[in-house]
């Protein structure tokens, strides 16, 4: 029963094509059940370390089979991953789960990392799910203080994105006035040459009066 509500839970929203990882996976149980709501799209990478003493026959081959039989192995990807260091770049995942596997790591440092490193590779607005025997509500207060620093982490890139495109537009503004008193000081040079000669031609042609003056008498 507890299966099948997590099932439902993790693929009430899905369309069919989407990429999932099943972290400590096991046999398989929850990646086939996902894998039957995918499209011929859609993909389930499941991992595990295969530990038996956390469950007996957890062997990656016994996985194989069991997506065989249930005819899904072209949608399920079986692989060796350890969940506190996963093998896939950030975002790579529209959906993560993880059920009842955190809890056999013996250090709380172990589990908080493997929390933060399954939120790492799941895409902006997918979802993490984990179900566990206990500390899921430590487990949910790490990925909202995940999803926290990444929307920081996002504001803050696009500050320095349009910061530039900002300095960009005050220089230009700067080189505007410049160019502006530069061409009114030319034309007040222009109009200062233009009065200069004008008053030139004036003093020249008042001389000429004089002497034609004191000519004449």
């Amino acid at each position: 029963l507890e299966f099948r509500r997590v099932l439902f839970r993790s693929t009430l929203e899905l369309k069919g094509d989407e990429k999932v990882l099943d972290a400590g996976c096991g046999r398989g149980l929850m990646a086939i059940g996902i894998a039957k709501k995918l499209s011929k799209t859609g993909k389930v990478t499941a991992i595990d370390i295969w530990d038996t003493t956390a469950l007996s026959g957890n062997l990656g081959d016994a996985a194989r089979d069991n997506a065989k039989a249930e005819g899904v192995a072209d949608r399920v990807r079986i692989e060796n991953g350890d969940m506190r260091k996963l093998p896939y770049p950030a975002g790579n995942f529209d959906l993560v789960v993880c059920t009842w596997a955190i809890h056999h790591m013996e250090d709380e440092p172990d589990r908080d990392q493997a929390v933060r490193e399954l939120f790492r590779v799941t895409k902006t607005g997918g979802r993490v799910v984990i179900a566990d025997t206990n500390n899921t509500g430590r487990y949910a207060e790490i990925l909202r203080g995940e999803k926290e620093r990444q929307h920081q982490t996002a504001q803050r890139r696009e500050r320095e994105r349009v910061r530039p495109r900002r300095s960009l537009g005050a220089q230009e503004a700067q080189e505007r006035k410049r160019t502006h008193r530069q061409r009114a000081s030319e034309r007040q040079e222009r109009v200062d040459r233009a009065q200069a000669g004008d008053a030139g031609e004036l003093q020249q042609g008042g001389g000429q009066r004089d002497r034609s003056e004191e000519h004449t008498s």
